[in-house]
Parts: C-alpha cells; structure tokens; sequence
C-alpha cells in the first residue's frame, strides 16, 4: 500500500497515486480556481479516488504516454454526491457568478445544465470517469487541448474523460482504434 493509500475496504476505490505513480494531480474541487469559486463539499483531500478498474485502464495509458513523453495530469475523478448537490444549488442561485470571466464568460449560469456542461447526474460519482489533460515532460508545461479545465467555452474541449475499460484522449496523441476512443467532452461533468 503507498504512503497515502486507504486502508482496504468494500468500496473498490482505490488512490490513483498507488495505480499510477507518475501521475500529476491538481484536484481543482479541493481548492477555490474553480468554476464555482470555493471548494467543493466532499473534497475533503486533494487526491484522486477510483474504482480499481479504472485505476488499471488509466496505468495503461500512462505507460502508453510516458514512452511518448507526456505525464497524465488530473484535474478530477471520483466526485461525492455532495458536490454533485451543490453544483445543482449553484445553478439555481442566480446571483452567484464571481467566477465568470474565468470559466463561462459567454455563457448564462442557468443554461451551463441545459447545455451539457454540467450534469444533474455524473458518471464521476460511480468512480470511473476521470477528467485529464497531457503534460508534455519536455516543455514542462501542459499540452494545449483547445482549452483548459472547466472552461464552458472550448467546442472541443480541454479535458478528455476516461470511462473505465474504454479510453479517450486528445485528438493526435494517441491512436488506437476507433471502438476504444469514448471522447464526450461535456459529459466531464
């Protein structure tokens, strides 16, 4: 077990940093450089939960990019049903918009739901989808995806989501076959 790792229970979650050890983390719920503007409830640590089997499916793609030279960096996987709750409240309470500049500037908070951005019901909460990005180990910087983390903007999107047994990335880094890419940008949510 790593230094961080839950102790074994019945939940099949499992720490990311233990599957995937090169694994950059930025787990943008935890801290307030988000498109709420606070910590989100139920992020309680700054790490990465999965589902053991999509832990496995993300080990493999790491090893797949790191022999390109690029690190995986993560923004969010398993989401609490309390903040899934709260991003609902978010979205009713109208006056609420300090962080629209920098994550929906052309976009009406109250359409963010109707327009897929954000989901009544995430596929996060089940812990196999994971939101990331590349980290390009040779510029040291991330790789430029048309958009960044939560932007409710970007048409293609910044960050890509891996459901658990399928994979999906960004459009000319990897290619595998057709049937295992699962690119849904707005269902990152």
């Amino acid at each position: 077990m790593g230094r961080n790792a839950l102790p074994t229970d019945a939940s099949g979650f499992v720490l990311l940093s233990d599957f995937v050890p090169h694994i950059v983390q930025e787990i943008r719920y935890y801290s307030t450089y988000n498109f709420i503007g606070e910590r989100i409830n139920g992020y309680e640590e700054p790490v990465a939960l999965l589902t053991r089997e999509a832990a496995r499916a993300l080990k493999a793609v790491s090893n797949e990019m790191i022999v390109q030279g690029y690190r995986l960096k993560v923004f969010d996987a398993y989401r609490p049903m309390a903040a899934v709750k709260q991003f609902i409240l978010w979205g009713i309470e109208d006056t609420d918009v300090r962080m629209k500049p920098y994550f929906y500037p052309d976009q009406q908070k109250q359409e963010l739901f109707a327009k897929g951005y954000i989901a009544k019901r995430s596929s996060h909460s089940r812990g196999s989808t994971v939101d990331l990005t590349l980290f390009d180990m040779k510029t040291e910087r991330e790789v430029d995806m048309g958009g960044t983390f939560d932007y409710f903007q970007a048409p293609g999107g910044g960050v890509v989501a891996l459901h658990a047994g399928k994979r999906a990335f960004p459009r000319h880094l990897l290619h595998l076959p057709r049937q295992q890419r699962v690119h849904r940008p707005h269902d990152v949510m």
